[in-house]
């Protein structure tokens, strides 16, 4: 019996590389901005410091999710990301199935 499964995934590396992205923003923000628009402008200032590199973060972040597919059969999944991957369950040693907030993960 096999069955088709579809979902997204992100991959962690991803999602680290736009923080620091982020994080770079920030502080050229936290540098150049306060100079560029002097010290009257606190409150616009920090809002916009703020607001810049949350917002780069949030719609970057969108674009990270990936779409991928999983084939089950008795003896083993098969998951099509980037590249695929067989995973044959007489093979494995141990497994984890962690129930989350919102996923299910297992770690084998």
């Amino acid at each position: 019996m096999t069955k088709n499964y579809t979902f997204e995934y992100t991959k962690g590396s991803d999602i680290y590389g736009l923080f620091g992205i982020s994080a770079l923003i920030l502080i050229a923000e936290l540098l150049l901005l306060p100079t560029l628009l002097g010290k009257q402008y606190v409150l616009i200032t920090t809002i916009v410091i703020i607001a810049i590199p949350v917002t780069f973060f949030l719609f970057r972040m969108k674009r990270l999710k990936k779409t991928g597919t999983a084939t089950l059969t008795d003896n083993d999944i098969q998951l099509d990301l980037n590249s695929t991957y067989n995973i044959i369950f007489k093979d494995l040693k141990y497994y984890y199935k962690h129930d989350g907030k919102n996923e299910l993960s297992l770690t084998g």
